[in-house]
This record gives C-alpha cells, structure tokens and sequence, in this order.
C-alpha cells in the first residue's frame, strides 16, 4: 500500500453524496446540542464532559467533510434529511 493512502478509500458516488446528507443531519444535530448544553450551562450543571463530546464530534465532522470535499462533494449541497 503506497504511503497516505488509505486501504479502502470509497469513490461510489452514491455513497459519497448518502455520507454528505448524513454529515448535514449530524450538523443540524450540533445545533440542538449546543442548545442543550447552554440549558445544563444555565441550570447550574457540570458542563465540562459534554463540551468535550462537543468539541471532539465538531472534529469528526469537520474531518469528514474535509474527506468529501477532496473526492468532489460538497456538504453543504447536499439535500436534508426533510428533502429526500
């Protein structure tokens, strides 16, 4: 296997464009939890162990988009969930 390349890389458009419409939904997702986490935030709780999912998923996400744009697709053209 050359260097950098990983052993399974996916170039089926199909499923490059049904892994952008879920990276949109986990986006959409992030929002409710910020939501809910200001709402932990404002009742006093302890916050820390789930901004640190927060952060590490915004990551994940980022990554995965970075990935997708590489093989041509674009994440934020891609239909919602409400859409299809």
């Amino acid at each position: 296997m050359a260097k950098g390349k990983s052993p399974g890389a996916v170039n089926n458009p199909a499923l490059l464009a049904d892994l952008a419409a879920n990276i949109k939904t986990a986006e959409q997702a992030m929002v409710d939890a910020e939501e809910y986490i200001a709402m932990l935030r404002e009742a006093g709780e302890d916050i820390s162990q789930a901004t640190k999912d927060l952060v590490a998923q915004k990551v994940r996400i980022d990554n995965w988009k970075r990935m997708l744009k590489k093989r041509g697709v674009d994440v934020d053209a891609a239909p919602s969930p409400e859409e299809e």
